[in-house]
């Protein structure tokens, strides 16, 4: 998952660049061609996991890699938008299934008492991936010379994810899980949802969750640099430190969360997101808000590893792959509506009601969570 984090890292730190700089293509295609890769990422997450109940997790994980890994050899050669775009949805269809599939296996591999380490665990490699891979990008473009290098390490990366994948990982979906499936499976997935009101508001936190974050990608960079006058070249660093940080954090709090339970560190990790952003606006200067983005990464690392472990543990073994497909979902939606909602309150009502939005937001997931998610370890 680590490698492919690293893909995902690059792809999105650079192919703006790439194809502002060297492409030429101008600014408002290439927030289009951006936001085709979310789509489809958005689009293939449900019926990824529905097809991974199907025929089994590892085979559609190895039909994503092998879909991300012919995207990045095809963007070293193509150079008009026309093609680029099936190129950008390729990848992005690949991706939609690595999350919800690696989380499967690892889910069905573990015991339940240790299930929120693994998730940290997961949680701590995709960080460090996400937080190294634009760094690891520029440098194959330096060594080579050139913008395709790197995409040449991203299908380097991809293949060799296929080849571990392929090698050392077992199916994990037991034959009696697909025999089980009777009635539609989405039709199936609204009952379970209807039916289970625990996993009904994890996905409810989970948009929450994933809104106030959308909000937050284009206005933190912004308010750093316009606000408090951070420099973009320093900025990188800004930023990595909270993330090398969250990425330690969440694998401690995995492990706290077996012994202590799951329900309070969700309880407390969104409560802590929320009121670290209502309370960001309160001052501008940048030892504030790196300490408020610490407490915020504190807050983040409390609230993932168990919130996926819980999610796991709720979903049936014949729908785990099309719940946590769902839940992808409900985190792509959030992630495309945030920063057009974010740049959007940012320009009408100022900076500040950015954060307080996204704050409100994080605190309905809170009281979502505190009123739904009872009695669970």
């Amino acid at each position: 998952m680590g490698l492919l984090e690293i893909c995902y890292g690059v792809l999105l730190a650079l192919l703006p660049v790439y194809l502002a700089q060297y492409l030429q293509i101008g600014i408002k295609y290439v927030g289009f061609i951006i936001a085709i890769f979310s789509f489809a990422e958005l689009i293939c997450k449900t019926p990824g996991g529905w097809l991974a109940d199907k025929i089994g997790r590892k085979p559609v994980l190895l039909t994503g890699i092998g879909l991300i890994t012919l995207s990045f050899f095809l963007l070293t050669i193509i150079k008009k938008t026309v093609f680029l775009l099936p190129v950008v949805a390729l990848s992005g269809a690949g991706m939609s299934v690595t999350w919800p599939m690696i989380v499967a296996i690892i889910s069905e591999t573990i015991e339940e008492e240790h299930r929120a380490s693994s998730m940290g665990t997961l949680g701590m490699v995709c960080l460090l991936g996400k937080g190294i891979g634009p760094a690891l990008g520029s440098l194959a473009i330096l060594l080579t010379g050139i913008y395709q290098g790197a995409f040449y390490l991203n299908a380097l990366l991809a293949c060799l994810s296929f080849a571990l994948i392929y090698f050392l990982v077992e199916d994990t979906l037991s034959w009696q899980a697909r025999k089980k499936k009777k009635d539609s499976p989405f039709i199936a997935l609204l009952r379970l949802l209807a039916e289970n009101k625990t996993l009904l508001v994890l996905n409810g936190l989970l948009l929450a969750q994933a809104l106030g974050f959308g909000i937050l990608v284009p206005t933190i960079t912004l308010y750093a640099t316009k606000v408090l006058g951070v420099k973009a070249q320093v900025l990188g660093s800004f930023l990595l430190i909270p993330v090398l940080f969250m990425a330690a954090l969440t694998y401690i709090t995995g492990k706290l969360a077996d012994k202590i339970g799951k329900t309070r560190p969700i309880k407390i990790g969104i409560t802590i997101l929320s009121i670290s952003m209502l309370i960001l606006p309160f001052s501008t200067n940048w030892v504030y808000l790196f300490s408020l983005i610490i407490i915020f990464g504190f807050g983040y690392a409390l609230l993932m590893p168990s919130w996926t472990a819980l999610v796991t543990e709720e979903a049936p073994d014949s729908q785990r792959g099309i719940v946590l497909g769902s839940v992808g979902t409900m985190q792509g939606l959030g992630f495309t509506i945030g920063p057009l909602l974010g740049t959007y309150i940012w320009e009408s009502w100022g900076w500040a009601a950015a954060f307080y939005l996204c704050g409100c937001i994080l605190g309905l997931g809170a009281i979502l969570a505190f009123w739904g998610i009872r009695g669970k370890v």
